[in-house]
Formats: C-alpha cells, structure tokens, sequence
C-alpha cells in the first residue's frame, strides 16, 4: 500500500482531528477543539453514506470494494483537517501546505486507479463542506460565549465613560 494512502486513510485522519480536539481542549480552547471534533469527523460520515448511495465503480477491474468509488473517503478526510488546521492557525503559510496536501492525496487516488477524477473533486468539496460547517459552529460558540460573559469591576462596560478624554 502506498504511504500516502495509509497516512490520509480516513480513520487516521479521524484519529489525528480527534487527537488535536483533546489538545485544543486541554489548553482549554474550546473553539479549537470544537473546530476538530465537527469538521473530519461530519466530512467522513458524509462521504461514508454517499458511497453506499451512489452505485459508482472504481477505474481499476479487480479488487475490493469496487462499487464504492463515489466520493472519496480519502480527500473528504484530508480537505476537512487540512482546512480546519488553516482556519485553526490563521497562518498565511498553511494554505500552500494544506493545498499540496490535499493535491497530493488526490493525484495518488486517481493515479492509484482506486478512485475518478469526479470522486475526489465531490471528496474535497465534501470536505470543505465539513470544515464550513465546523467554522460556522465555532462562529456560533464565539457569539454565544461573548452575550453570556459579563463585565467585571475592572472592566468597563461598553459604552461607559471612564472619565478620561477620549482620543476620537
């Protein structure tokens, strides 16, 4: 088996974003870990049931599973976590690495023949879906968490004068 596939086997991917959740979590980001624990995991579930809806075969003749080409389990996984770590760091130097990742994820499923260059462009979309849908989830957290937190005493509320002159 080739090294990538064994490194972007969805269960591995599922195990790496589940593994970053309980970092994040432990450094008490709630966000972050949230982040990890929606995005890969919604992804393969999606990409999971549509394989067994979608009655499409894989470009190679003989092996196994050859019904359940559609969509690639492989490239769901890796565009979710791959994204999710770009959305997570804010870094500008992550997207070219997530992006070759993903690239190259994509390129060894179809030259492998295990999957149609179809199958891993509805994987990534799958997988940008899945990354969308956790940054909305962290979007909504952020929101929520800032209503409910209440100014202390050494905080002064929006809008209160603190009695020096403003600058504006």
């Amino acid at each position: 088996m080739d090294p990538i596939d064994t490194i972007a086997d969805p269960p591995i991917i599922l195990g790496a974003s589940l593994a970053t959740a309980a970092v994040q979590l432990a450094r008490r980001d709630v966000e972050g870990a949230v982040r990890f624990a929606v995005a890969a995991p919604l992804a393969c579930g999606i990409a999971k049931l549509l394989k067994y809806a979608v009655d499409e075969h894989r470009p190679r003749l003989v092996g196994k599973q050859l019904e359940q080409s559609f969509p690639s389990g492989h490239s769901a996984a890796i565009s979710a976590y791959a994204v999710s770590i770009v959305l997570a760091t804010r870094r500008w130097w992550t997207l070219p690495l997530a992006a070759a990742a993903i690239g190259v994820v994509n390129v060894s499923r179809v030259w492998r023949r295990e999957h149609w260059a179809k199958d891993v462009i509805a994987g990534d979309v799958i997988g940008l879906v899945g990354a969308a849908v956790a940054a909305g989830a962290v979007y909504a957290l952020h929101h929520h968490r800032a209503k409910t937190v209440t100014p202390t005493r050494s905080e002064p509320m929006v809008g209160a004068t603190t009695g020096s002159p403003s600058r504006f």
